[in-house]
């Protein structure tokens, strides 16, 4: 039997005209994104369609139309193929939050509330503390960790077995990129507003997790669902690790080595994780969904 795995994108993945096919052509995705810009107190659709790729990155403004637009992507694929049932679902970053709701364990509005509120809180506390991103290419964890040690910076996410990101303030990642540049085959700033998954994004951790307590999510009931904090399938520890996630960093080879896959499926914009992925699995077959001629593709894998 064909283990599949469902797995939704982060922050980074953006562009603007992103699911736009999706919005004109299926009625279902139209209504995902129209009730979503009802809700919200900015213009999603003008945002995403027709802002510029800085406003579109703005914290506030790219979770909750990442999470959208993903989740109208997902409903036209439920929609289209509705035998194509996953056994696994899991999200990098901001995209655990689509994970949850797909694995049936958060409403999508009720979900979009977390996200907004998520983004919020994440740009005030980037606004607040001096911080950055800073990608390490060519090390591997064990490396990294020793050379980082005794410095205030930290490791954010684990992506690939030798692709990692740090976070921490300005000085600190500048003062770690000179260390690590005899030892990184390549090291590259993100184009970030903040330290993100690091100590300096804890205000933000400590707002959010009011309103993560307060929701309501369940155990999911649709699959196994891998989270972030421990890249194991989680169902108990949900809410926990929800808020840990803010802070803690995204342990990805981790999760997709325990999603075991035979088939990955990326679901939303972009292609970033179908890249990682396929430098972690050695035998799942990967694919994205993210515009309507990448639902032809799912066609053929589902023919097969």
């Amino acid at each position: 039997m064909t283990k599949i795995a469902f797995v939704f994108p982060g922050q980074g993945s953006q562009s603007i005209g992103m699911g736009k096919g999706f919005y004109e052509k299926y009625s279902s995705a139209r209504r995902v994104i129209d009730d979503a810009d009802d809700k919200l107190s900015f213009d999603l659709k003008k945002i995403i369609f027709d802002s510029s790729i800085e406003e579109l990155t703005k914290t506030v403004y790219c979770q909750p139309a990442i999470y959208v637009i993903s989740m109208a992507i997902l409903t036209v694929i439920k929609e289209q193929f509705p035998s194509l049932i996953p056994n696994v679902y899991a999200g990098h970053s901001l995209g655990e939050y689509t994970a949850l709701t797909a694995a049936g364990s958060i409403t999508f509005d009720d979900c979009l509330d977390l996200v907004v509120k998520r983004s919020e809180f994440m740009q005030k506390a980037a606004e607040n503390t001096d911080g950055t991103m800073l990608a390490v290419i060519g090390c591997s964890r064990d490396q990294l960790e020793s050379t980082i040690k005794d410095m205030p910076v930290s490791i954010a996410n684990i992506n690939t077995p030798q692709q990692m990101i740090l976070s921490g303030g300005c000085e600190d990642i500048l003062d770690a990129e000179n260390k690590l540049k005899a030892q990184a085959k390549k090291l590259v700033r993100l184009k970030v507003s903040g330290a993100f998954h690091s100590p300096l994004m804890d205000t933000a951790q400590r707002e959010l997790a009011e309103f993560i307590r307060r929701a309501t999510i369940t155990e999911p009931p649709f699959g196994s669902l891998i989270m972030n904090v421990t890249g194991e399938e989680e169902s108990e520890r949900i809410k926990e690790n929800l808020i840990k996630q803010v802070t803690h960093p995204v342990e990805w080879v981790k999760s997709i080595e325990r999603a075991n896959a035979d088939v990955f499926i990326e679901i939303g914009p972009g292609k970033v994780l179908s890249g990682l992925i396929r430098k972690i699995s050695k035998s799942g077959q990967v694919i994205n969904v993210g515009c309507i001629e990448d639902l032809k593709k799912l066609e053929d894998i589902i023919n097969e």
